[in-house]
């Protein structure tokens, strides 16, 4: 790949564009299981919003409640479930999901490709 310095801000906006558009945006990479340090193995996938199905969307909405809730909480905007809830239904996000032996997930984060100072970034 080129220098991202000598790319135009267009071309940079194209890759985000494509990225966005992937059906599956991490296909190329080699992701699909994780094994822990305890040795317990895990499968990875990666879908868009459109993609999950609602139980898993309602599981990542209470995982982050029990995660992060109590540290919003103590600040003064505090938990607002409303707009969590929002933010994993956007139509950009994307998740990439660990599942156990029993394909139940275990563990999730949500990404999104964008722009940020003229640069593609990747917001995890």
């Amino acid at each position: 790949m080129t220098n991202r310095d000598d790319l135009s801000s267009a071309a940079k906006h194209k890759f985000v564009e494509a990225a966005a558009r992937a059906k599956v945006p991490l296909e190329t990479l080699p992701y699909e299981s994780y094994k822990s340090p305890s040795g317990e193995e895990f499968k990875l996938y990666c879908r868009a919003k459109s993609d999950m199905d609602a139980k898993t969307l309602k599981w990542t909405f209470k995982l982050a409640e029990q995660n992060v809730g109590p540290f919003y909480k103590q600040l003064k905007m505090g938990w607002q479930p409303k707009v969590k809830h929002s933010e994993l239904n956007k139509n950009w996000a994307r998740f990439l999901v660990a599942q156990n032996d029993q394909k139940q997930p275990v563990a999730y984060t949500m990404f999104r490709f964008d722009m940020d100072g003229g640069d593609c970034v990747l917001y995890w």
